[in-house]
């Protein structure tokens, strides 16, 4: 039996998610194309703008969001003890990655009124070529894995390192721009109520896939499949 932890909630998933679920309209800007997969609580789109420049998309349904903040978890700490013990230049390389996202619109500052309980702090990762900040999102993480052992986002049997690097050239895959993973793949706007950062001395609010999520091997699963198909 696993052991809960202090601060862990139990939210009554298969209880609390019994109606079909509905979903917030789109940002402003954007229209559906064409709907890839859905289930209780989640559902992943490529959506368009009005220059028909299409990309995936995955959210949560009102009806989860309604439940996690009905039962939000104590606040998480500001601040992850693997950024305070990390070195100074990874650390700076991480935080500038931060710059990048504002400057490229895929991370935005969060309004005082958004800002919630699921906020999660972040540390940096050196990886072959580069710093880039993980967010472990474990508040966020908690409810998502108790979700999906109620409701799994289901298995599409897709082999990703085999069919992802056939489609990174390919005409669709980069109209539907796949080539960062699912770093690429934008978030509803429940989905990005659940993706907030404390960073640079503010709260900053993902517009995309952020690393950390549980989700996000089974959603980009999906997108590949659905190039693939």
């Amino acid at each position: 039996m696993k052991i809960k932890r202090k601060g862990d909630v139990d939210y009554n998933v298969k209880e609390a998610l019994t109606t079909p679920p509905t979903f917030p309209p789109l940002d402003d800007g954007f229209v559906i194309d064409q709907h890839v997969y859905s289930n209780q609580w989640c559902r992943i789109l490529t959506i368009k703008d009005e220059d028909n420049n299409k990309q995936f998309m995955v959210d949560y349904s009102n009806e989860l969001l309604q439940l996690a903040l009905q039962n939000r978890p104590p606040e998480a700490t500001k601040v992850h003890y693997r950024l305070l013990k990390s070195d100074g230049r990874v650390r700076r390389e991480a935080e500038a990655r931060f710059d990048d996202l504002l400057n490229t619109n895929k991370v935005v500052a969060t309004p005082a009124h958004s800002v919630n309980n699921y906020a999660s702090p972040w540390y940096p990762v050196e990886g072959r070529k580069r710093c880039r900040p993980v967010v472990p999102s474990i508040c966020s993480n908690q409810l998502l894995r108790q979700v999906q052992r109620h409701y799994p986002i289901r298995d599409c049997q897709s082999k990703i390192s085999r069919i992802l690097n056939k489609y990174r050239s390919a005409k669709t895959a980069s109209l539907l721009d796949v080539k960062d993973s699912y770093r690429s793949i934008r978030l509803g706007k429940n989905a990005q109520l659940l993706s907030q950062v404390h960073a640079r001395g503010s709260t900053l609010t993902y517009l995309y896939m952020l690393d950390g999520s549980s989700i996000n091997a089974k959603v980009l699963e999906w997108c590949v499949n659905h190039l693939h198909g």
